[in-house]
């Protein structure tokens, strides 16, 4: 079977910032299951490989030596390391460009060697994930038509960037001649035929440029279409992300610390939280793994106390969020929540856990200052959390939040009700297939639906859902509706879907 390249700019397997680092891994994995030879492509990013490598390849680029090691793990990861992948910063430290157009370079000269000499099979397929794979695709492409190679070209948008990126850098920095051809949705083209076209808007120009153009779920597919422009209307589908962790191991993992026998009885639950809440709180630390982010944030977090979580004086009913400190994310109808919800239920306790990216330090801000006013309710971790607490926390919770202005996919919905904890969200994106209301389907609801950036709406569903999980009756029936919903999203099913388009 000929392999299937996936690219992605992070992995869990080796160095991960955000949501992305889990999903080609994991696709990878699961259309191996199907038979397919499916290999992750992905820089270093500072890590050290020692166990289960081999050196593949190496190529010099401006006078920087660059190798791809095949990293023996499942699944097979082709690691590129050397200069500036050196750098530990993934998006942050000025340089995500020069990371791009260098992962373009390695992945697409490795592919011509592999064409001119035989040494490894020719891809069938290479996925490239996000804008940052796109330098690596376009110059497939190229090889693609100067070879006539039978090769499927295929960009998945896990988020909208709107990046735009000069005629300069595909020219000068990659090396893409403006008269190149390449092929298209209208066939062969000169390459500055289909950047003109775009207008120098890479998520555009690859939907120029590629076989197949997909997203992450069903109700994003409707904003990509309205933002790249009525002509793609019915031409984009998506690969649904999937689970990150079964409601098995979220059950095994909070059973092997807090020894708990029925993972859905009300009464364990609620010791667990107890526990979590007034003791191991003061465990739960985050890492920022971007050394340039860390460094910038240091200052802010010891003034606001947000660098050495506390434990809560109080049991009480659980809120939690998790997720990348971002705008997108709903920070300000949060904030504009908190007030009447704890005015409605005073002894809420409310756990709110951020990753920062570059950029954060006004949303930190924010945030200290909130933490001070309502110190006696709230808790904020900044930086990653290992697994076991996020799982901890999403099993100790009464309800979790997702008030995003837009969200692609929604992973922490899904990780949560994998947990068993039901989910207060906005409609969009793919937080809207994955939510099903209590109010529209009382019998199989999972939480509540309410309008992106609405603090009134959210404020309210937050109390409503707290006050139907006092009943244990109701909240065993909604914790196992959650259970049951978090199956219906299985890497085998995205591998199956990803297939139907790759060979479509």
């Amino acid at each position: 079977m000929k392999p299937i390249w996936l690219l992605s700019f992070e992995s869990y397997m080796v160095r991960k910032v955000g949501g992305l680092g889990e999903v080609p891994p994991r696709l990878a994995r699961a259309l191996r299951e199907k038979g397919y030879e499916a290999i992750v492509f992905t820089p270093s990013h500072g890590v050290k490989l020692i166990e289960n490598v081999e050196e593949l390849y190496s190529v010099n680029i401006r006078g920087e030596n660059y190798r791809i090691l095949r990293y023996r793990v499942n699944p097979e990861h082709f690691v590129i390391e050397g200069g500036v992948f050196k750098d530990e910063n993934v998006y942050s430290g000025g340089r995500l460009l020069e990371k791009s157009a260098v992962f373009g370079l390695v992945v697409s000269s490795y592919l011509r060697h592999v064409v001119e000499t035989g040494f490894d099979k020719v891809p069938i397929v290479i996925h490239g994930n996000d804008w940052h794979s796109y330098p690596a695709l376009l110059l497939s492409n190229m090889l693609k038509v100067e070879k006539g190679l039978s090769l499927k070209l295929v960009y998945q948008l896990h988020l909208l960037s709107k990046m735009k990126i000069d005629l300069d850098f595909f020219t000068s920095v990659i090396g893409v001649r403006m008269h190149a051809p390449i092929t298209g949705v209208e066939g062969v083209k000169p390459f500055e035929y289909y950047f003109n076209r775009a207008g120098g808007w890479v998520e555009k120009l690859a939907y120029l440029t590629v076989d197949h153009y997909v997203t992450v779920s069903n109700g994003y597919v409707k904003d990509v279409e309205k933002n790249l422009g009525w002509e793609t209307a019915g031409r984009i589908d998506y690969i649904p992300n999937a689970l990150v962790w079964t409601s098995k191991e979220v059950f095994d993992t909070v059973a092997k610390h807090y020894d708990v026998k029925n993972p859905l009885d009300p009464e364990e639950r609620k010791r667990v939280r107890r526990k979590i809440l007034t003791e191991d709180m003061a465990g739960f630390k985050g890492v920022i793994t971007e050394p340039h982010v860390k460094e910038s944030l240091k200052s802010l977090l010891e003034h606001y106390e947000l660098d050495k979580p506390k434990a809560f004086d109080k049991d009480g009913q659980l809120v939690f969020l998790s997720g990348r400190l971002a705008g997108q994310k709903g920070l300000d109808t949060l904030l504009g929540s908190l007030e009447r919800i704890i005015v409605e239920n005073p002894r809420v306790r409310i756990v709110l856990a951020y990753i920062p990216v570059e950029g954060s330090e006004p949303l930190i801000r924010k945030l200290g200052e909130y933490h001070w006013a309502f110190n006696e309710n709230l808790r904020i971790i900044i930086g990653k959390m290992s697994p076991e607490d996020y799982m901890s926390l999403y099993f100790a919770a009464d309800a979790y939040l997702v008030p995003s202005r837009y969200e692609p996919f929604g992973l922490v919905a899904v990780e949560s009700l994998a947990a068993g904890t039901p989910v207060v969200a906005s409609f969009t994106g793919g937080l809207k297939d994955i939510v099903v209301d209590l109010r529209e389907n009382p019998e199989e609801g999972v939480g509540f639906l309410i309008r992106p950036g609405n603090r009134f709406e959210l404020a309210e569903a937050v109390v409503m859902l707290l006050e139907i999980m006092k009943n244990p009756a109701n909240q065993e029936r909604i914790r196992r509706n959650c259970v049951k919903r978090s199956q219906e999203f299985s890497w085998e099913k995205s591998a199956g879907k990803a297939l139907k388009i790759y060979f479509s």
